[in-house]
């Protein structure tokens, strides 16, 4: 009887940790993504991306992704203790890729998103590529996650007419160069 409850007090405990963890003060938060790699070596136009993520306040991660050019968003359930590690396999070289990561729990929701450009073995290793000054912007052209072109504004304050919802931003100098993409969610 007395392991009986001695076991039970154990359970109960563990439940007890498990629910202080997850008050509001403690939201989930996706804090950092590191260890990014790109592997050329099993396909001829396809790659695979791996990458570790560290996150808090959840007890598992979800993965998105999203290629362009596809109707297709790929959900992956990550049951790994932070830092957890995540292996995609046969990503398109030719179309850029959207990584969603999502920690979730009954107090909320943090996403972060990586955006990976058309693949080359010449840029794998700058996933970090370097971001031009959004001074150096001329417009931004405004997709649907179809692909359908919407409008084209000066400045993202021109957004605030929309009403909730996905989209994909095309960055252009004034030489109508593109200089970045970028996906947005407005609320």
């Amino acid at each position: 009887m007395k392991r009986l409850l001695a076991s039970l007090f154990l359970v109960m405990a563990v439940c007890g940790h498990i629910s202080a963890q997850n008050k509001p003060e403690s939201a989930p938060k996706v804090i950092s993504v590191f260890n990014q790699k790109v592997d050329f070596s099993n396909y001829e136009t396809l790659y695979d991306f791996s990458f570790d993520v560290t996150y808090t306040g959840a007890t598992s991660i979800t993965i998105g992704v999203e290629q362009e050019y596809s109707s297709w968003y790929d959900i992956i359930q990550v049951h790994e203790a932070s830092p957890a590690h995540v292996d995609l396999k046969c990503l398109s070289r030719g179309n850029m890729v959207w990584v969603d990561i999502i920690a979730e729990n009954e107090y909320g929701k943090d996403t972060l998103t990586i955006e990976l450009p058309v693949m080359t073995e010449d840029n794998a290793n700058g996933l970090t590529y370097t971001d031009k000054s959004p001074a150096k912007t001329d417009h931004i052209d405004i997709y649907s996650l179809d692909g359908r072109f919407m409008k084209r504004i000066k400045n993202l304050s021109e957004l605030s007419s929309y009403h909730a919802c996905t989209l994909l931003l095309q960055y252009y100098n004034n030489k109508n160069q593109l200089i970045r993409s970028k996906k947005i969610s407005l609320k």
